[in-house]
């Protein structure tokens, strides 16, 4: 069993991290997206 120093593991805390915000906030743009879509379409605009 490898002893994780607290760098090391504060390093790959933060990399996850990174990763699901990324995953997050990619997730929400898709969803803004459709939003506008949707609003647009009820507006009757193009």
């Amino acid at each position: 069993q490898a002893k994780w120093t607290i760098a090391e593991t504060e390093k790959v805390n933060h990399r996850n991290e990174a990763e699901r915000l990324k995953n997050e906030n990619s997730e929400l743009a898709a969803a803004l997206a459709c939003r506008e879509e949707a609003e647009k379409t009820e507006r009757g605009g193009t």
